[in-house]
């Protein structure tokens, strides 16, 4: 979303709460107000409502006001709600009221609806660089802790409260601090980092859902490879990704492989998440089925088949888009499908190309697999540098030809014509119904008794 679209959002919001309960309550919050300030696209709006179950409320206002397209999705036990505002198409709105307060023991996976001021809800969030608050009524940028607009001006990453305090109330925080770092290239201070892994042991008290889902975002940002190293120095993927672990001890040199994929990848500037995570998970069946066996290959129950269902399950645990799951399986699947092609694909018939082709669907997933395949022959193969260039050449010459034959204009055949109007139907049933139909001819008693 551009800043204009954000801009009539918030536009839109002030006009209808001038004058109502709502005036001087409504405020964007965290990475829309971030990102407008920093000139950047915004991802998503989020609004906070300074009022105990505000959020709730504000979104059933909205709702019998006829403002809403479609009905709100509510979460009462969170203090939430979500919805789309009519005249911004899907974009979609999430509303929170200001909490305060820290988590209880046994309920860091689950966030208290304590109703709090706006100081006590900057206080609970994870860099003081989304603790900024933009008043809807006012127009104006609300800064509780006097350090998010210091901070977002001089590049740096610092939490609200003492790190051991930021992270010790939620260790999810760490995985957003090492993301925010990968997304926007800023400095981590020593003294943040290392006060992290103390309570790395807490992620095993989060839900398999929401620390996969923050470990899913920490692998979608362009800069990988730091957030890579950090995982495993702090051991995140202990908890996040335990079967990993598993196979990099049966494979003392799977690590490095992977680390200079992801180097390759980032270098690239095509930030892909499909890719970054099949990248991670590509021989993950390894743990599962140490020795390699072909023949099962062929028959879809080797190592590839097994890593490429058990990345799917893994992310989709990751409440992940389903499409950006099927590829991520697709790619793993398909990783070894140009292993014989040969250095410029010319062992690669023609057949098997129709087949990739087909597999694929659309140019646009078989550039992104060939592209894949392409990162791993750099690492694995250097010999192959130049195979899916050329896969990629022939493939082109495909889609073109079947796009001619698309647009080329069809001979017309004898028959129904699927492109009649409805009139010219009729008249034509009309004239079938005025057909004499056959009849078997009839012979009479006397004749049939002549023979």
């Amino acid at each position: 979303m551009n800043k204009n679209i954000y801009s009539a959002i918030i536009d839109r919001l002030r006009e209808l709460i001038a004058g109502t309960e709502w005036e001087g309550h409504v405020f964007a919050v965290g990475g829309c107000v971030r990102d407008s300030y920093l000139g950047n696209n915004i991802k998503d709006v989020d609004l906070a409502i300074d009022l105990p179950m505000g959020s709730i409320k504000f979104a059933e206002w909205l709702h019998r006001k006829r403002l809403t397209a479609g009905r709100p999705i509510y979460f009462p036990k969170f203090g939430t709600a979500k919805l789309k505002l009519k005249g911004f198409g899907n974009q979609e709105i999430e509303i929170v009221q200001t909490r305060k307060g820290r988590y209880d023991a046994g309920t860091v996976d689950c966030p208290e609806t304590v109703f709090g001021s706006i100081l006590e809800d900057a206080r609970r969030r994870d860099l003081t660089i989304n603790s900024l608050y933009y008043d809807v009524t006012r127009g104006e940028i609300l800064d509780p802790l006097d350090a998010g607009i210091r901070d977002l001006d001089a590049h740096q990453l610092n939490t609200p409260l003492t790190p051991a305090d930021t992270f010790e109330d939620d260790p999810v925080r760490m995985l957003r601090v090492l993301r925010f770092h990968a997304r926007l290239g800023w400095p981590l201070r020593s003294d943040i980092y290392e006060s992290m892994r103390p309570y790395v042991s807490g992620l095993s008290e989060i839900s398999a859902p929401r620390l996969g889902g923050e470990f899913f975002k920490a692998f979608s940002e362009s800069k990988t490879l730091e957030t890579l190293d950090a995982f495993r120095d702090l051991g995140i993927f202990d908890y996040a990704l335990p079967l990993l672990n598993k196979q990099l001890e049966i494979d003392q040199e799977a690590w490095e492989r992977i680390r200079r994929m992801t180097a390759i990848y980032e270098a690239q500037g095509n930030p892909d998440p499909a890719i970054m995570m099949a990248i991670l998970l590509h021989n993950i069946g390894l743990s599962l089925m140490p020795e390699p066996d072909e023949k099962r290959e062929k028959e879809g129950l080797g190592q590839v088949h097994i890593s490429s269902k058990l990345a799917k399950q893994l992310v989709k645990v990751m409440k992940v888009d389903r499409s950006v799951t099927n590829d991520i399986g697709f790619f793993i699947a398909n990783q070894n499908r140009l292993r014989k092609a040969g250095p410029d694909g010319a062992n690669f018939s023609d057949r098997l190309l129709k087949g990739l082709i087909n597999a694929a669907a659309s140019p646009e997933r078989l550039e992104r697999l060939l592209r894949f395949i392409d990162i791993m022959n750099q690492v694995n193969d250097p010999e192959l540098k130049n195979q899916t260039a050329a896969i990629w050449e022939r493939a082109k010459t495909r889609f073109s030809t079947a796009t001619k034959m698309d647009k080329a204009p069809q001979k017309k055949r004898k028959g129904k014509n699927r492109n009649a109007t409805s009139e010219e139907s009729a008249n034509t049933a009309n004239k079938k119904k005025k057909r004499r139909r056959w009849r078997p001819r009839r012979y009479s008693k006397s004749s049939s008794n002549k023979n």
